[in-house]
């Protein structure tokens, strides 16, 4: 697995115990001090240092590191934060861990297991694969793999992250209905009461983007008392 993590901290020692763990998994990895634009556009996935470096406190701020970052977001903390800070990580901002006081060998192998869930590619019958790239495509939305861009009717749409993989998910599995804690479980990788609750509204945002009438889909269809269907 080769990809640019960003770590976000001032820590030198923290730097060199997380770079020598990726080094076992053939990661790359980059370090800054400070919150830099430039390098989040650049990186797979990050990882947050709050032990001396804090979050941006505008909330816009950070959904736009969200949509700019296509793999995971890892939170380090040494600092016993409400429940309220960390709900806030995950329900606002889709971040994708928080780990309070974690050895070095467990930040390693959730970070690789999280990067596998983001890139990990499940072949697919109606799969359609060119010389130079891997795409995935079906009535008029194409997916490219090596790009992670999405074409509605040869137009290019910015998909949030979260949004990305549930269309993946959904393409891969056209035909079938899924429930909620099916879809929970592989996009979000959990199945709690909250990730289910806002699994209707995200789907609901994917709507507006890729259904011609999103109040009357035809692709993304509501099977009521199952779940969700994909497929003509």
């Amino acid at each position: 697995m080769v990809a640019d993590v960003l770590l976000i901290s001032s820590d030198l020692k923290l730097q060199q115990q997380i770079e020598s763990e990726l080094n076992s998994f053939h990661i790359l990895m980059k370090t800054t001090n400070s919150f830099s634009f430039e390098l989040i556009k650049t990186c797979f996935a990050i990882i947050w240092d709050l032990g001396n470096i804090p979050l941006p406190t505008d909330p816009a701020l950070l959904s736009f590191i969200r949509n700019q970052v296509v793999g995971p977001i890892i939170i380090l903390d040494k600092q016993n934060r409400p429940n309220s800070f960390i709900k806030q990580c995950f329900m606002d901002y889709h971040f994708d861990d928080y780990l309070y006081k974690r050895p070095i060998s467990e930040i390693g192998y959730r970070l690789v297991q999280k990067m596998w869930a983001y890139q990990k590619n499940v072949p697919l019958a109606n799969r359609k694969q060119n010389e130079s790239q891997n795409i995935i495509s079906t009535a008029n939305l194409k997916i490219n793999l090596d790009t992670f861009t999405v074409l509605v009717d040869n137009h290019p749409i910015k998909l949030s992250p979260i949004e990305y993989k549930l269309l993946l998910f959904f393409m891969e599995h056209q035909g079938v209905v899924l429930n909620r804690v099916q879809i929970a479980a592989e996009v979000w990788e959990n199945t709690s009461g909250a990730t289910l609750r806002i699994i209707d509204t995200h789907i609901s945002n994917l709507r507006k983007k890729i259904e011609l009438n999103p109040k009357s889909p035809r692709l993304l269809r509501t099977i009521r008392g199952f779940g969700y269907m994909f497929g003509n």
